[in-house]
């Protein structure tokens, strides 16, 4: 089973939506979409994922459910995220290609699974929000042209993605993969 990656564009009206959609690190029936902060020595509360890196994440939370509730409560909060999913899933969108995360992170096989173009305009693009200009567009062509798709995955040509950023020029941009 593939997912899909899509460049989305946030207006002045989305963005504050997007921002905290963004943060988003997984949804739970007590709090719906949240992330965890971790309390430092100092006394402040920090995002874990700022702290630790994605990577370690998951293994971090499951060493913190081990422990007595009191003491993982102590060190680690839950924090609810408020925005209108309604505002994120209607922003304008493009989509660039499939994508297999879930087998790749599995496999450690990224060339099979993660097309170079959908991998390199995820890093190029991302959460970052990056505003679409000239140059943006430059560097998503170039990852058109130079990219060759070596998986069995489907990918845009990069026509489209072009003409939908040309047509966004000065908004911001993000991805999302479902």
């Amino acid at each position: 089973m593939s997912a899909d990656l899509h460049i989305h564009i946030a207006d002045r009206k989305a963005l504050p939506h997007v921002k905290e959609y963004m943060k988003k690190e997984y949804w739970s029936s007590t709090i719906g979409n949240g992330y965890h902060e971790f309390l430092l020595p100092s006394g402040e509360w920090k995002r874990l994922q700022e702290i630790i890196g994605s990577a370690e994440y998951n293994a971090f939370i499951e060493m913190m459910e081990k422990l007595p509730d009191s003491q993982a409560k102590r060190h680690i909060r839950e924090v609810a995220l408020h925005y209108d999913e309604k505002v994120v899933d209607a922003t304008p969108s493009v989509w660039v290609g499939e994508v297999s995360w879930l087998k790749a992170a599995v496999s450690g096989d990224n060339n099979t699974y993660i097309p170079d173009i959908v991998g390199e305009i995820r890093k190029l693009i991302g959460n970052k929000l990056p505003v679409v200009s000239d140059t943006l567009i430059a560097k998503v062509q170039k990852v058109f042209r130079k990219s060759k798709n070596t998986t069995e995955y489907k990918v845009d040509d990069g026509r489209k993605v072009i003409a939908f950023l040309k047509k966004h020029k000065g908004k911001r941009a993000f991805c999302i993969s479902w």
